[in-house]
């Protein structure tokens, strides 16, 4: 489950098209007044960039369009306390050029990864939420790190790498390569033509219209998985305690593994399964995927695709 922290953003040097920081000093859109203020960018990083997000208190949106652009709103929302100080003392940092966009989310003092995320868990942060919905190019690949607060990324073609402890995440339409490690947060993905590797300790994984590989492994989160996979590619799937519910085509063809230590094993596609037996081994029609799937306690379920 450990994966390394987000990179913190490089000084500015030559070659940077903007260095900007949201600050409550930005003129005509701050609302100080209310705890509120809002600002919004648009700079030009070409067509595949790289997006390094790292954020660890409010929502990341990010949505795929046409131009060679990323378009960054971000509003920052103080709960209590003195509004201006803590206006202050929480800035939306982006460095940009041509080919690499870093946003980061930065709370005065602390300037290490590691320590921000323990500070947030505690609650011993200043209270202030930050909104950042974005735009970026279609071709754009990104690397989010998230610690609570919803995380949505919708048509973008590149990889994508996502950390989160408690964010709830939901992937739409996405093409590229899928990795994400969570702890608690829910995983929600419709329509996935790359591959997906995932890893979770109790947070339930659903993904439908999957059609690349797949690698998930969860300790007590159920998965539940709707497929429409390629032939030769392999799905592997492993959980301690938690439910595994595999969705196939009708006409599907695949060659099914599933072993489970001392939960039941049932499908549509199996003949009847004796309670206690451990392991079964089924092929449907000819060629298609790899399908094994891997429980301790957890039931095993293979059945035919519902409609939508």
């Amino acid at each position: 489950m450990s994966r390394r922290g987000p990179a913190v953003p490089r000084a500015p040097g030559a070659g940077l098209l903007a260095c900007l920081v949201v600050a409550a000093v930005v003129a005509g859109t701050a609302r100080a007044a209310d705890g509120v203020d809002t600002i919004e960018r648009s700079l030009t990083i070409g067509g595949a960039p790289q997006v390094t997000i790292s954020h660890v208190s409010g929502s990341i949106r990010v949505t795929g369009h046409a131009a060679p652009t990323m378009i960054l709103r971000a509003t920052r929302r103080v709960g209590s306390g003195d509004v201006s100080r803590s206006l202050k003392r929480v800035e939306v940092l982006v460095e940009a050029q041509t080919g690499e966009a870093v946003i980061r989310v930065a709370h005065a003092g602390v300037s290490e990864w590691e320590e921000l995320k323990s500070l947030s868990r505690q609650g011993q942060l200043d209270d202030v939420s930050v909104e950042l919905a974005l735009q970026v190019p279609v071709g754009a690949s990104l690397d989010l790190a998230s610690v609570s607060g919803e995380v949505s990324v919708e048509g973008v073609d590149g990889g994508l790498a996502i950390s989160s402890v408690s964010s709830a995440i939901t992937l739409r339409r996405v093409s590229g390569g899928v990795k994400i490690n969570t702890i608690g947060g829910k995983v929600d993905i419709l329509g996935l033509a790359g591959g997906l590797s995932a890893q979770s300790v109790n947070g339930p994984i659903r993904g439908r219209v999957v059609r690349g590989s797949c690698v998930l492994d969860t300790v007590t989160g159920a998965v539940e998985l709707a497929l429409e996979p390629r032939e030769h590619v392999a799905v592997r799937v492993s959980s301690m305690s938690g439910p595994v519910a595999l969705e196939l085509p009708e006409r599907s063809a695949a060659s099914l593994d599933l072993w489970t230590s001392s939960g039941a094993i049932s499908g549509d596609f199996l003949s009847p399964v004796p309670p206690g037996q451990q392991r079964v081994k089924a092929r449907i029609g000819r060629d298609g995927p790899d399908i094994a799937i891997r429980t301790v306690s957890g039931p095993i379920s293979v059945v035919k695709q519902r409609a939508p």
